[in-house]
C-alpha cells in the first residue's frame, strides 16, 4: 500500500543503516535465500522421489507464508511394477497453493489453500507369477513404502508415543492450552479451502474381454470458515442462513455449547461412472504415460464430458418431470442418450457443517459434543446395469484371485527341483573325471572333494524336495478351505516371536550397511548392495510374510533402535501410566447427523453382444463393433426413499464409550417399470407411515435405533462421568436416552433385563448391543414371472 512505498522511500534515502530494518518492521520479511535453498533441497531429496517438477514452478516465502507448487507431474516409474493388482500410471497436478496470514492475531488471520486440477491414472497390473519377478515387485514395494514413512515422519511419532509424552499438569497447563485454543481458533476460523476438478481413472483392457474405464469425479469443493457467530455463508445455497449444526446435544434442555470455530463444507458435481466397451486402443493406462500426457488425455476428456454436461442440464430444464417425454423414458434412459458417462452415481452435490467446541468444563463433563456435524442431500441418484455388475464381479474376481496366488508364493521355493536334476550328469561326469587309482586292481576312489560336493548337492536336492512338499500342502489347505491350526497356540506364538526377532535383527544389520555405504559415498540403488547375503536374506524373508507384519516389523526393528535405554521399567511404566491416565481423561463426545431427501436407485437390463449378433449378424463379426456402438439399456427396477435421517452420537472415554444409532425413512417403494403404468405389477413394495416425527413432521415407515456400550477396563464401580447402563438399555428411544437422567449404577430391574447376560456386563473388552426396529404397514407383490 501507500505507507509500505512511503517506507520503502525513506529507507532507501535515508543515510542510516538501520532504516531499511525498520521499514521492513513494518510490511512483510521477504524469505532469506537459504531457507529457499533449503526447502528446494528437501523437495529434491523427498518430494522428488515421487514428482518431477520444474525449480521455476515451485514458491516458498516463509515471511508472507506463501507456498505454491505447480506443473507438478507424478513419476511412472516409481509406481510402475508393484506388488499390487492395480499400478499408478500416471498423474497430474496443475496447481496446489497455501497462502497463510502470518498475523495470526489480526483481523485477517487464516489460510487458503487452493488446488486445482488433479489427475491421477491406474491401471491393471499382471504378473507372470515366477518367484523372480514376485521377489523383485514385493520389494520396490516395501522400499517405497518405507520412503513414504519416512516422508511422513511416522517414526518420530511413534517414538514420541512410545517414550511417553509431556506430562505438564496445573495452572501453566492451563494457559498453555487457552492459548492454543485462541490460536486454533483464528487460524481454523478463517481458512478457507477451494479444490476443484479432482479426477481418478481406472482402465483395464487386460483382465476383462471387455475393455472399461471407470472412475471418481469430483467438480468443486469449498471449505468457509468462522471462528464465531451462529451464521455462515452457504455458497451451495446459494446466500446466508443458521447452520444446522448447533453445538448442542439434540434433545437436550441445557444449552452448554462453547465454540471454538465453525465451518462449511460444499461439494457439488461428485459423481461415479462406470464405461464398458470402451476403445482399447485409446486408452492410456496401458503404460505408463508423463505427465503431459495424462494432462493432455484428462483434458480432452474434461472438454467433452462439459459440453454433454451442459447439453443434459439445458434438456432436464426445458422438459421437467412432469413431461410427456420424461415420463415416456424414466429414470436414467431420458439423459443417457446425452451423457458422456454411464453414471453409476449421478452428479449431486453435497453440503456439510461443522461446529468444534473448545475442551472447556463443560465438555470433560460431556454436557456438549466436542464436534457438532450436520451433512445434507436433496437428492441421490443410482444406477446400475447387468453388464456393470458382470464387470464388477470379473474385477473383483481379478483381486481375489491375486490375493490368492500371493498367499500360495509366501510357502513357494525359490528353486526349482528340475534344476538339481538337469544337473545330475553333469555333476556325475564331473565326478567321474576326479578320481585316483586304488591298490585294487581295476577300483577307482573319487577324491574327497568331489565326493563333499556330491553330499551337499544331495542334501539340497532333498531340502528342496522336503520344501515343495510342504509347499504343496499349504496349496492344499488354501485352496481346499482346510481347517488350519489356530494362531494362539504356546509354539505357534513361539515360533512368531523367534521369526520376528531374525526379522528385526537382519533389519538392524541391514541399516547398518547402509549407513556404512553411505559415509563411503555409495549409493545403496547398486546391484553390490541387491546382492549382499544380508539383504538377500531380508529380501526373501520379505517374501514368505504378509505385508502388515512387514511394515509393523520394520518400523519396530527402526524405532526400537531410537529409544532410550536410560530409563529403567519404573520409569518407563510410570510414563505409560501418566499417558494412559491422560487419554482416559479426555472426552470422546461426537454428534453426527446426516439427512437426505430422495434417493432413487435404478436396475437396468444392457444389450449384451449377443442381442448384436442377432440383429446385425455382419456387424458383429467386426472385432471392433462392440467398441463403437453405444451400449442400450432398459429400465427394469426403481426403488426409492425419502426422507432418510440418520443420527448417530458417542459419548464417553477411552476407558468407557457409548454409541446411539437412529435411523428414520419416510417413505419406501419400488416399481416393476416393465409394467404397464397402470397395471396392478407395477407398484412391488410400499411401506405406508405408522407415525409422524414430532421434530420435523415428516411421516415415519421405518424406524431403527441401535446402542452400545463397551467397557475396556471392565470396572464395576462407576464415576460420575461414566455412561450408566440405563442409558443403552433402550434404543427404541433413539436419541433422547444418552440426554436423560439414570442411576450411576445397575438396578436390580435394568440386570433382570439382562437376563443371564448380566453375568458379562464387567468383562474386559465387552461389547453390549441392543436394537430396537419398527416397520410400517408393508404391501409387497411377488410375481414369478419377474423372478
Amino acid at each position: 500500500g501507500p505507507a509500505g512505498d512511503l517506507a520503502t522511500g525513506r529507507a532507501a534515502s535515508s543515510p542510516n543503516p538501520r532504516a531499511p530494518h525498520r521499514s521492513l518492521r513494518r510490511g512483510r520479511r521477504p524469505a532469506p535465500d537459504w531457507m529457499e535453498q533449503l526447502v528446494r533441497k528437501f523437495i529434491d531429496q523427498k518430494l522428488g522421489l515421487f514428482v518431477q517438477v520444474d525449480p521455476s514452478n515451485v514458491q516458498f516465502s516463509p515471511g508472507s507464508g506463501v507456498f505454491c507448487l505447480r506443473q507438478a507431474a507424478v513419476k511412472p516409474e516409481v509406481f510402475d511394477g508393484l506388488h499390487l493388482p492395480v499400478a499408478l500410471r500416471g498423474g497430474f497436478v496443475e496447481e496446489v497453493s497455501v497462502n497463510i496470514n502470518t498475523n495470526i492475531f489480526g483481523s485477517g488471520a487464516g489460510a487458503k489453500v487452493i488446488v486445482k486440477n488433479v489427475f491421477l491414472l491406474v491401471g491393471a497390473h499382471t504378473s507372470d507369477w515366477s518367484w523372480e519377478h514376485v521377489y523383485d515387485c514385493k520389494t520396490k514395494l516395501i522400499d517405497l513404502v518405507m520412503k513414504v514413512y519416512e516422508l511422513k515422519g511416522a517414526l518420530k511419532k511413534k517414538k514420541q508415543k512410545k517414550t511417553g509424552g509431556d506430562a505438564t499438569r496445573g495452572y501453566f497447563a492451563a494457559i498453555q492450552q487457552r492459548i492454543a485454543d485462541n490460536i486454533t481458533k483464528h487460524f481454523m476460523g478463517m481458512l478457507e479451502v477451494h479444490i476443484s476438478n479432482v479426477h481418478f481413472r481406472f482402465e483395464d483392457a487386460r483382465t476383462q474381454a471387455v475393455p472399461f474405464a471407470c472412475g471418481l469425479k469430483l467438480g468443486f469443493v469449498e471449505v468457509t470458515s468462522s471462528p464465531e457467530g451462529p451464521r455462515l455463508r452457504d455458497r451451495n445455497g446459494g446466500g446466508s442462513r443458521l447452520t444446522m449444526a448447533t453445538g448442542e446435544w439434540k434433545h437436550a434442555t441445557e444449552r452448554c455449547a462453547d465454540p471454538l470455530f465453525r465451518q462449511s463444507v460444499a461439494a457439488r458435481r461428485v459423481s461415479t461412472y462406470w464405461d464398458l466397451g470402451v476403445d482399447a486402443k485409446r486408452l492410456l493406462a496401458a503404460k505408463p504415460a508423463s505427465g503431459p500426457q495424462v494432462k493432455a488425455y484428462f483434458m480432452r476428456l474434461n472438454l467433452r464430458e462439459t459440453f454433454s454436461t451442459c447439453v443434459v442440464e439445458k434438456l432436464l430444464e426445458l422438459y421437467p418431470l412432469d413431461h410427456a417425454r420424461r415420463k415416456a423414458l424414466p429414470g436414467p434412459s431420458f439423459r443417457e442418450r446425452l451423457d458422456f458417462h454411464h453414471y453409476i452415481l449421478f452428479p449431486v452435490s453435497i453440503s456439510a457443517h461443522t461446529v468444534a467446541n473448545r475442551a472447556s468444563v463443560p465438555m470433560l463433563q460431556l454436557k456438549a459434543p466436542m464436534k457438532d456435524v450436520d451433512v445434507v442431500l436433496q437428492k441421490l441418484d443410482v444406477a446400475l446395469d447387468t453388464e456393470q455388475i458382470r464387470s464388477m464381479n470379473e474385477l473383483m474376481s481379478f483381486a481375489m484371485e491375486f490375493k490368492r496366488k500371493d498367499s500360495l508364493m509366501r510357502s513357494r521355493p525359490a528353486d526349482r527341483i528340475g534344476k538339481y536334476f538337469d544337473d545330475f550328469e553333469r555333476n556325475r561326469c564331473e565326478s567321474s573325471s576326479s578320481v585316483v587309482s586304488s591298490p585294487v586292481p581295476g577300483n577307482k576312489v573319487p577324491t574327497s572333494s568331489a565326493s563333499h560336493g556330491a553330499t551337499e548337492r544331495a542334501e539340497q536336492r532333498r531340502e528342496v524336495v522336503r520344501a515343495w512338499w510342504r509347499h504343496a500342502l499349504a496349496g492344499v489347505t488354501l485352496l481346499g478351505q482346510l481347517p488350519r491350526r489356530s494362531t494362539l497356540l504356546a509354539d505357534e506364538l513361539r515360533r512368531k516371536r523367534l521369526l520376528k526377532d531374525d526379522f528385526v535383527a537382519l533389519c538392524s544389520e541391514v541399516k547398518t550397511l547402509e549407513a556404512k555405504m553411505q559415509r563411503e559415498g555409495k549409493s545403496t540403488d547398486t546391484k553390490e548392495f541387491a546382492e549382499a547375503p544380508k539383504v538377500r536374506q531380508l529380501r526373501e524373508m520379505q517374501l514368505r510374510l504378509r505385508l502388515p507384519e512387514i511394515l509393523e516389523w520394520r518400523l519396530s526393528a527402526l524405532t526400537d533402535v531410537g529409544l532410550d535405554v536410560d530409563l529403567d521399567a519404573e520409569t518407563l511404566q510410570a510414563q505409560a501410566a501418566a499417558a494412559a491416565a491422560q487419554d482416559a481423561s479426555k472426552p470422546m463426545s461426537l454428534q453426527v447427523s446426516v439427512r437426505l431427501a430422495l434417493f432413487e436407485a435404478h436396475l437396468l437390463v444392457a444389450a449384451t453382444h449377443l442381442w448384436t449378433y442377432v440383429l446385425a449378424p455382419k456387424a458383429a463379426s467386426d472385432p471392433d463393433t462392440y467398441g463403437k456402438r453405444v451400449v442400450a439399456r432398459q429400465l427394469v427396477v426403481k426403488a426409492t426413499v425419502s426422507e432418510l435421517c440418520l443420527q448417530a452420537v458417542q459419548k464417553g472415554h477411552s476407558r468407557r464409550l457409548a454409541h446411539w444409532v437412529e435411523v428414520r425413512v419416510g417413505g419406501v417403494g419400488a416399481e416393476n417399470c416393465c409394467a404397464k403404468v397402470r397395471s396392478a405389477a407395477r407398484e412391488i413394495l410400499a411401506m405406508e407411515p405408522f407415525e409422524v416425527d414430532a421434530d420435523s413432521g415428516e411421516p415415519v415407515c421405518f424406524f431403527a435405533g441401535l446402542t452400545t456400550l463397551q467397557s475396556k477396563d471392565g470396572r464395576s464401580e462407576a464415576t460420575p462421568l461414566d455412561i450408566p447402563l440405563g442409558a443403552v438399555l433402550e434404543p427404541r428411544a433413539g436419541l433422547q436416552s444418552h440426554v436423560k437422567k439414570f442411576p450411576a449404577g445397575e438396578t436390580p430391574e435394568q440386570l433382570q433385563r439382562l437376563g443371564f447376560l448380566k453375568d458379562y456386563i464387567h468383562e474386559p473388552g465387552r461389547l453390549m448391543t441392543f436394537g430396537f426396529v419398527q416397520v410400517g404397514k408393508v404391501r409387497a407383490l411377488d410375481l414369478k414371472p419377474y423372478r
